[in-house]
């Protein structure tokens, strides 16, 4: 591992699931660029009257006690959506950074109620748009991930939710026409409107394992709300592991996937994983 290039850990967390990526600098005539060094899929299994993190957390921080070096890495969580509350919420260019986040606040407490107390909100970057995606996420959360990776001498240099965190990857892709967004976990579906890169509209809706076979419904119900003349012609499409249709995707629109940089194959998921009860 290079001391000008730290290698990058990057955990993606889940209720069911934790997979550690260990990504390390790439020197090639191109340039600099990334590699994909390692990576594990573990599972979690949750106890009745636990958190939904709990079981989660004690695998993750299992798997990274094992990293060589790790004090020398630079760790980033992506929280499954499911670990997330998202809201699209007004700006004006006319607030000072406390009256923004009074704003932010107000809107998760008129649509959560009380339980907004608990989480810490954070919006996106101020834009000339008149809405921007904000997200809640348990300050309990937060908290447990700090301590862990003060625990085990790790720098955590971000916590991204899923969504954002896609949205990032894929901004150069997502810049164009009205178009959907769709992001499948199990158990749950994001489904947004985007024009022109940006989110417009926003839901996430419980799903069964059928999502793929409900989903023109979900899209003509989505459009009907939006009051839209014409239904995008576009969906971006990202799945987690373990979401995978088992038919093609029929729908009346062009199906583009939003891949991860290191997708992990059906083969590779197949494979012994390590299961860790709590």
């Amino acid at each position: 591992m290079s001391r000008l290039f730290p290698d990058q850990i990057q955990v993606s967390l889940a209720p069911d699931q934790v997979i550690v990526e260990r990504r390390g600098a790439r020197v090639s005539l191109k340039g600099i660029g990334t590699q994909l060094l390692d990576r594990r899929i573990l599972r979690a299994f949750g106890t009745a009257g636990r958190s939904k993190h709990e079981a989660a957390l004690q695998v993750m921080a299992s798997a990274l006690a094992t990293v060589e070096d790790r004090q020398r890495c630079r760790a980033t969580v992506v929280l499954a959506n499911s670990l997330v509350r998202y809201l699209l919420v007004p700006h004006s260019s006319r607030l000072g950074p406390e009256d923004d986040a009074a704003v932010v606040r107000h809107c998760f407490q008129e649509v959560y109620g009380d339980a907004a107390e608990r989480w810490e909100l954070r919006a996106s970057p101020a834009s000339d748009l008149p809405l921007r995606l904000a997200s809640g996420i348990e300050r309990s959360l937060i908290e447990d991930l700090r301590s862990v990776m003060t625990t085990l001498g790790m720098r955590l240099d971000s916590v991204q939710p899923r969504l954002m965190a896609v949205c990032n990857e894929h901004r150069r892709l997502l810049d164009r026409q009205p178009a959907w967004l769709i992001l499948v976990e199990p158990g749950m579906l994001c489904l947004g409107l985007l024009d022109r890169g940006n989110l417009v509209r926003l839901r996430s809706l419980r799903v069964d394992a059928h999502w793929a076979a409900d989903l023109p419904a979900l899209l003509e119900r989505e459009a009907c709300l939006a009051e839209l003349d014409e239904m995008p012609a576009d969906a971006f499409l990202w799945l987690r592991l373990g979401t995978v249709p088992s038919a093609p995707l029929s729908l009346p629109l062009r199906l583009h996937e939003l891949r991860d940089p290191w997708p992990i194959s059906q083969a590779d998921a197949a494979g012994p994983l390590a299961v860790v009860r709590s």
